[in-house]
Protein backbone atom coordinates (compact mmCIF):
# COMPACT_ATOMS: atom_id res chain seq x y z
CA UNK A 1 0.00 0.00 0.00
CA UNK A 2 1.26 3.41 -1.10
CA UNK A 3 1.11 7.16 0.93
CA UNK A 4 2.03 8.47 -2.34
CA UNK A 5 -0.50 10.90 -3.95
CA UNK A 6 -0.95 11.35 -7.67
CA UNK A 7 1.28 14.53 -6.88
CA UNK A 8 4.31 12.47 -5.88
CA UNK A 9 4.21 13.93 -2.58
CA UNK A 10 3.29 11.34 0.78
CA UNK A 11 1.78 13.24 3.91
CA UNK A 12 4.04 13.03 6.86
CA UNK A 13 1.08 11.94 9.06
CA UNK A 14 0.83 8.88 6.73
CA UNK A 15 4.52 7.88 6.90
CA UNK A 16 7.68 9.55 7.30
CA UNK A 17 10.92 8.41 4.77
CA UNK A 18 12.58 4.97 5.72
CA UNK A 19 15.84 6.41 5.30
CA UNK A 20 17.28 9.44 6.46
CA UNK A 21 18.60 12.06 3.60
CA UNK A 22 17.44 15.33 1.83
CA UNK A 23 13.97 15.66 0.46
CA UNK A 24 11.48 17.87 -1.43
CA UNK A 25 9.05 19.59 0.84
CA UNK A 26 5.34 21.48 1.08
CA UNK A 27 5.07 23.17 4.53
CA UNK A 28 1.99 24.08 6.35
CA UNK A 29 3.29 27.69 5.14
CA UNK A 30 2.41 27.04 1.21
CA UNK A 31 6.33 27.31 0.29
CA UNK A 32 8.58 24.19 -1.58
CA UNK A 33 11.32 23.79 0.64
CA UNK A 34 14.18 21.18 0.34
CA UNK A 35 14.84 19.57 4.02
CA UNK A 36 16.48 16.91 5.77
CA UNK A 37 14.76 14.36 7.47
CA UNK A 38 17.13 12.60 10.45
CA UNK A 39 16.73 10.96 13.54
CA UNK A 40 15.51 14.20 14.87
CA UNK A 41 13.05 14.75 12.55
CA UNK A 42 12.62 17.03 9.66
CA UNK A 43 15.22 20.00 9.01
CA UNK A 44 14.49 23.19 6.51
CA UNK A 45 17.43 24.07 4.67
CA UNK A 46 17.78 27.45 3.30
CA UNK A 47 16.03 30.95 4.40
CA UNK A 48 12.85 29.08 5.55
CA UNK A 49 13.44 27.49 8.69
CA UNK A 50 10.72 28.10 10.70
CA UNK A 51 8.44 26.81 8.25
CA UNK A 52 6.65 23.18 8.97
CA UNK A 53 6.94 20.13 6.99
CA UNK A 54 3.27 18.79 5.51
CA UNK A 55 4.59 17.49 2.66
CA UNK A 56 7.80 15.32 1.18
CA UNK A 57 8.91 13.64 -1.74
CA UNK A 58 12.44 12.23 -3.21
CA UNK A 59 14.36 15.02 -5.12
CA UNK A 60 13.83 14.43 -8.59
CA UNK A 61 16.41 13.19 -10.72
CA UNK A 62 17.59 12.71 -14.00
CA UNK A 63 19.28 10.41 -16.25
CA UNK A 64 21.95 11.52 -18.13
Amino acid sequence: MSFIGEDGYCHIMNANPKKYDDYLVKTEEGTYEFAHYNVDGWHIQGDNKGATVRLWSNIPTTNQ
